[in-house]
């Protein structure tokens, strides 16, 4: 009976760097998302669905993910991934995005 303890042991120790790993990165969340740049030209924006291409980007040394959620002047609430010079604000739907450009554009 010791010893298949001992197993069930070795085999759960085994399976825990893998269960670690499996979370990823939390910025891995924000695939499926849609974002626009808020400093740009708000007439021209559009809300972008965050693909791969996209999350590289926010992953790199050139971006700052802040993974708060605040809230927005149209209500809905948002992550943000600012740049040098640019800064997206990241919703979790499409209308919630469309939603905050429309009211940031007559802001403007």
């Amino acid at each position: 009976m010791r010893g298949l303890y001992t197993s069930i042991a070795l085999v759960a120790l085994g399976l825990l760097p893998a269960a670690a790993g499996a979370q990823g990165d939390p910025l891995d969340s924000l695939i499926g998302r849609y974002a626009f740049n808020w400093l740009g030209d708000l007439e021209k924006q559009k809300c972008a669905s965050v693909d791969q291409k996209l999350l590289n980007l926010f992953k790199s040394s050139a971006y700052k993910c802040d993974l708060k959620e605040v809230r927005n002047e149209a209500g809905a609430t948002s992550v943000r991934c600012k740049g040098q010079s640019k800064e997206y604000l990241i919703f979790k739907t499409k209308a919630s995005c469309e939603g905050e450009r429309k009211t940031q554009s007559v802001a403007e």
